[in-house]
């Protein structure tokens, strides 16, 4: 945790990167043109665009050939299909999908076109994300008038969000959002990293809102346990409550 920050899906701080003396850079596809900057001091560098389950799956084989962790990038990928697997057979039984708003990290009204991956997650959870027919390629902004419309049954915050959910509730303008009357608002865990996002911990994202969808079904407790195996096989460390925020 003591280690700099050098970049975001959106931007990379080159000069900071190179200072961290790294055998290998990793880059998603947004920041594809920086990879001749690092190819020109002779720095080895991956371009991966984990933008499904799929190609989160390829992008993980990717790493573990180029730093020579093959059989633990196929036990990571194994681990992630068979508990997705096991999720999507738990939810076999259900009736009817909550609808789900997943709301960004700027603004309570921005959200995620149908190109991203979180709809996916929400999908694989048991729930239909609202704005899965949005075009766009970043997060898209919607008016509180096209939310009245949708009604979604559940409003998911994103972790690093820069509001609050009680922002949300305290709007008078949303009087009549079901979400709010229902007190069906939450924010996504956890504070060791963001669950809500296309990275190795994604799964976890999955099953937490699995757990707030269907706690009938797959329960909280059942959760954590599987996010403490998480991160004690493929992190090296037993996360205590504080860090999962659960």
């Amino acid at each position: 945790m003591s280690l700099p920050g050098v970049s975001t899906k959106k931007s990379i701080n080159v000069e900071e990167t190179l200072n961290t003396n790294p055998d290998l850079v990793i880059l998603p596809l947004s920041l594809k043109d920086s990879v001749s900057q690092f190819e020109a001091v002779g720095v080895p560098t991956i371009v991966v665009n984990p933008e499904s389950a799929e190609l989160i799956e390829e992008a993980v084989t990717i790493i573990g050939k180029a730093t020579g962790k093959e059989e633990l990038a196929k036990i990571y990928n194994d681990y992630n299909k068979n508990k997705l697997d096991e999720i999507e057979k738990k939810l076999q039984s259900i009736n009817e999908k909550p609808s789900v708003f997943l709301a960004g990290n700027s603004s309570f009204l921005s959200t995620v076109p149908k190109s991203y991956y979180q709809n996916e997650m929400i999908e694989k959870a048991g729930g239909i994300s609202v704005s899965k027919d949005i075009d766009g390629t970043s997060w898209t902004s919607i008016n509180k008038e096209q939310l009245l419309l949708w009604q979604p049954d559940f409003i998911v915050v994103v972790n690093d969000a820069s509001y609050t959910i009680d922002s949300i509730k305290q709007d008078s303008t949303l009087a009549g959002l079901k979400a709010i009357e229902n007190d069906k608002i939450f924010k996504m865990p956890s504070k060791l990293e963001n669950w809500d996002t296309n990275n190795s911990s994604s799964t976890l994202g999955v099953l937490w809102l699995a757990s707030l969808l269907h706690s009938d079904i797959y329960s909280k407790e059942e959760m954590k346990q599987d996010a403490i195996y998480f991160y004690e096989t493929f992190y090296n460390f037993t996360p205590n409550d504080a860090v999962l925020d659960l």
